[in-house]
């Protein structure tokens, strides 16, 4: 269901199914902007400097679609429509494969998440790992020294062949590069910054909503400190739960209130979309990524302008680089994750090959 302000209506595809005017119009920008996505070259008006607050207001012409893309923008990246450049937003739409993949669940972007956390990945992971894994650790410089990369953190020094760099932008701009980054990378990671994202999870005894045959899934339009309500119950389990999201503006303001306070907000917000609930939560818990200093924020970086991807991803010597940030597919999300550190795997073991033979080659009697 789609809340937009005081009314609530039931939806497809994020938009609701009536609404009058504001269905229309809403139908419109959407196929407008599957268009701009496709085409290999967007309308002339369409800068670089270009701001998506613009692009929605050529998409959208009615307040209601105007409030929902920014509601769409806030949880594809956590930053109002200002924020974000208009170029950047059709790369997402495109890195997606279609603005319906963008808003669906079923095979859409939010089609399944992991049972025990995204943290249950990195766990497993560590459990596998046979060396050391040196936690609170920030990286604070990177040297290439044409034979091997000395990663330094603090007094501690690791020496690697290559390494792999999949921290967010804002972060790699704190660290000191040996030979320095080019201008084109530096100028943009400089100027990046990370959206503002939080999720709070509800938990009940119970999933009461479904008793009254709701899905528990909720879009609110912007204007509110929460923009996205999903149901988060696992299978089997003993407990039922609710998360709801908090991004960009929303949750700037969310955050400015007291514990007590978010989690009133979250509640009302549920109750408000779903109805009064037959019991109160167990539990509330929440996760603010601009708080972690390692992340600064979720689900990827904003750039002040277009970024050019592949340029980004090249290797800078014996540095390569990673990270959802930089995914050519489903920036942002897992899957974006994965594939950019499937290609840079692909890469080093590529370039470690290289080495060998070199080496191989120099230590041939003449």
């Amino acid at each position: 269901m789609v809340v937009d302000g005081d009314d609530v209506h039931a939806a497809l595809w994020g938009m609701p199914v009536r609404g009058g005017l504001g269905l229309l119009d809403s139908a419109r920008g959407l196929a407008k902007l599957e268009l701009y996505a496709r085409a290999r070259r967007v309308p002339a008006w369409i800068t670089p400097q270009t701001s998506a607050e613009e692009l929605m207001h050529s998409l959208f012409r009615s307040d209601f679609g105007r409030r929902a893309g920014e509601a769409s923008i806030g949880l594809l990246a956590g930053v109002t429509p200002a924020e974000f450049t208009a170029g950047q937003f059709l790369d997402y739409v495109r890195a997606a494969g279609s603005v319906f993949k963008l808003l669906t669940f079923a095979g859409g972007a939010q089609d399944s998440y992991f049972e025990q956390g995204a943290g249950a990945i990195a766990d497993g992971l560590a459990e596998a790992f046979t060396g050391t894994i040196h936690t609170d650790a920030p990286v604070t410089e990177i040297r290439d020294t044409g034979t091997n990369v000395e990663v330094i953190a603090g007094d501690r020094v690791v020496e690697c062949r290559r390494v792999v760099v999949a921290a967010p932008p804002p972060q790699v701009a704190d660290i000191a590069f040996t030979p320095t980054l080019d201008d084109y990378r530096a100028r943009l990671y400089a100027g990046a910054h990370m959206g503002r994202y939080t999720k709070i999870a509800v938990i009940y005894r119970t999933p009461w909503w479904r008793d009254r045959r709701r899905t528990g899934t909720v879009i609110v339009n912007a204007g509110s400190e929460i923009q996205m309500i999903v149901d988060a119950t696992p299978h089997r389990a003993e407990h039922a739960a609710l998360a709801a999201f908090s991004t960009g503006r929303g949750a700037d303001l969310l955050a400015a209130r007291d514990e007590a306070d978010r989690a009133a907000v979250v509640v009302d917000a549920i109750e408000s979309a779903l109805g009064p609930a037959p019991e109160a939560p167990e539990l509330v818990r929440e996760q603010a990524w601009a708080s972690e200093p390692h992340l600064r924020g979720a689900p990827a970086a904003v750039f002040a302008e277009n970024p050019d991807l592949e340029r980004l991803r090249r290797n800078h010597g014996r540095v390569h680089w990673a990270g959802t940030d930089l995914a050519l597919a489903w920036r942002g999300y897992m899957d974006g994750a994965v594939g950019a550190g499937r290609a840079a795997a692909d890469e080093v073991a590529e370039a470690l090959r290289t080495d060998a033979r070199h080496t191989a080659e120099s230590s041939r009697p003449a």
